[in-house]
């Protein structure tokens, strides 16, 4: 049975193919379309999700696509009976699944093919059924899909039971947003940097903000309305188009308790690192009091977590000590664009019924370019080249490294997912002096605050930096041990933490043998590794790879088997 899973009407658009349970190839449509987070239909996803595969649209089964607008009906229409601009918008914006899909594929009839699933299910389901674990209590939690903004169950081999949801506009990621909007990061995707922010300051605003809570013995809460603005649709009109819009969510009382909200060209201040310290630690102290409430619920130690709100990870890297979850499994792309291998496995299971696949820990599954190609693009754009073998290419890169030198690493299959997990990703050697700050201020183009991931052997993760949890997807921050802060304690956080990426030989040779021959000559078992972009979507093509090379202070690009250095570029 061939499924086809797709993301539409939300941010990070995305398709997936699953053949017999299995995730075969996906992408997020930013990456063809240079958009982040793009939120109109996915037809290059689409297209080369076939034609990677030769899989026709004849032979497919089943199109799955994550969003039901028939579901939480009631909630819905009272809440439209009380702001009624939502209505004409949120039906823009969602559009017509059908016309958008006879509009690019018009010799494509959908037929009786077409499956829609409710947005946290679809959540649900690719945190569950990707996971290794026979039983878990699966929780979601995001700003808003499909009305819902958490929702919770248990999952036990080839079965969901839902047993509960939060209906909007009660949300975790909401508030999330509204802080961040707040302190100036006004663009999707920017409560990262509340997050990093965060470790700089101090939580004296935390009682105060914890009163926009009404919250219950259970862990579930509702939002004081007087604290946010509801009068506009969370998806903008212009969707279709695929530019992402968000509205203005705090209210005026934030401004009479806090002060006027930070303009994003202001200087943060130390005022600011308190608000966003205050942020995160009202997020976990809710997160934790709903999770340890679930765990109450049964006897069952494994956790599935998925949800745009899963990607604190700082959060997320709490909650075996601060709960009595024993393992936790996050999939490669907790956000949105998840969603579309959720409503895959989730359909692949209702109407199939078929048994579980292995647990995904790797996310290649995007597009591949092999060395014919990439020269071609290489001299189309007038770049001078050395060619080696793999092995001299490890050996050369490693020199690289050692020296200081930073490297655009372009290699295989491209991830599938928000995190350049070892084949679009910027390289660096984690023991230079002030290399976050080289990082951020001349590649990145970002603010000196944020901080970076750092992607370790997983034998040697225990020793190096004190945790042994095997975690592919740069899912958990956590606190390092003495050993990695005496080793490279200048490149940690402010607070001595670090994201991590544990990296083993099953999921990626090529890297593992990166880090280890690195491991070998510098007694570093680890190496920075900061997604493949500068202010846009992670590269896709090899010449997104060049012209970002170009107009950033990376020191070299190495692509399959070629190597490039500054100089070789006209």
């Amino acid at each position: 049975m061939n499924i086809l899973g797709i993301n539409f009407g939300h941010p990070d658009a995305a398709a997936i193919l699953l053949k017999e349970g299995e995730w075969l190839v996906g992408s997020e449509e930013e990456r063809f379309k240079r958009v982040k987070h793009w939120e109109g239909f996915p037809s290059e996803s689409i297209l080369f999700c076939l034609n990677s595969t030769h899989i026709s649209f004849d032979q497919i089964d089943f199109i799955a696509v994550a969003g039901d607008v028939t579901s939480n009906f009631f909630r819905k229409i009272l809440f439209l009976w009380q702001y009624p601009n939502h209505l004409k918008k949120t039906k823009k914006a969602f559009g017509d699944f059908s016309k958008e899909w006879e509009r690019h594929f018009p010799d494509w009839l959908l037929a009786d093919k077409l499956r829609f699933v409710e947005h946290h299910r679809a959540h649900l389901a690719s945190a569950f059924y990707s996971s290794p674990f026979e039983e878990a209590m699966i929780y979601s939690v995001d700003g808003s899909g499909d009305f819902s903004t958490s929702m919770w169950g248990i999952g036990k081999g080839n079965k969901i039971k839902i047993m509960g949801k939060t209906c909007f506009p009660h949300s975790l990621g909401l508030f999330y947003t509204a802080a961040s909007q707040y302190l100036g990061f006004h663009e999707v995707g920017d409560e990262y940097k509340v997050m990093g922010l965060a470790a700089y300051g101090k939580p004296v605003f935390f009682d105060e903000m914890l009163k926009m809570f009404q919250c219950q013995k259970d862990g579930t809460f509702t939002l004081k309305n007087e604290f946010f603005k509801w009068d506009k649709p969370l998806i903008g009109e212009d969707n279709l188009y695929g530019y992402p819009t968000i509205p203005l969510f705090f209210s005026e009382l934030w401004k009479v308790k806090w002060g006027n909200s930070r303009r994003p060209e202001e200087e943060l201040s130390s005022i600011h690192a308190d608000f966003a310290a205050s942020v995160q630690k009202v997020f976990e102290y809710i997160l934790m009091r709903r999770l340890n409430y679930l765990a109450g619920m049964s006897a069952v130690r494994n956790l599935c977590l998925a949800g745009g709100s899963i990607q604190n990870s700082v959060a997320i890297g709490k909650i075996k000590s601060l709960t009595p979850f024993k393992n936790i499994y996050v999939p490669c792309a907790s956000h949105d664009a998840g969603i579309s291998l959720g409503a895959a496995q989730w359909v692949h299971f209702q109407e199939g019924k078929g048994a579980r696949t292995a647990a995904i820990f790797h996310s290649f599954r995007g597009k591949c370019f092999n060395d014919d190609e990439i020269k071609a693009v290489c001299i189309e754009k007038k770049c001078h080249f050395q060619e080696y073998n793999m092995e001299e290419i490890i050996h050369k890169a490693v020199a690289i490294l050692l020296s200081g030198g930073i490297i655009g690493w372009f290699q295989g299959r491209a991830e599938f997912g928000p995190r350049a997990l070892g084949n679009r990703s910027i390289l660096a050697n984690p023991s230079v002096p002030n290399i976050r700050d080289k990082l951020n201020l001349v590649i990145k183009n970002r603010e000196k605050f944020r901080p970076f991931a750092l992607s370790v052997l997983a034998e040697y993760q225990q020793e190096y930096i004190g945790h042994s949890d095997f975690l592919p997807f740069m899912e958990q921050v956590k606190g390092i041990n003495e050993k990695g802060l005496k080793a490279i304690g200048a490149f940690f956080h402010i607070d001595n933490t670090i994201r991590i990426q544990s990296v083993r030989k099953e999921e990626n040779a090529l890297f593992h043998e990166l880090i280890t021959s690195f491991h070998k000559e510098s007694g570093v078992p680890a190496l920075i590794n900061t997604s493949f972009n500068e202010k846009e979507p992670i590269v896709h093509s090899p010449g997104d790879a060049i012209d970002c090379f170009k107009r950033t202070g990376i020191d070299f690009l190495i692509m399959g088997n070629l190597l490039i250095q500054k100089l070789d570029i006209q």
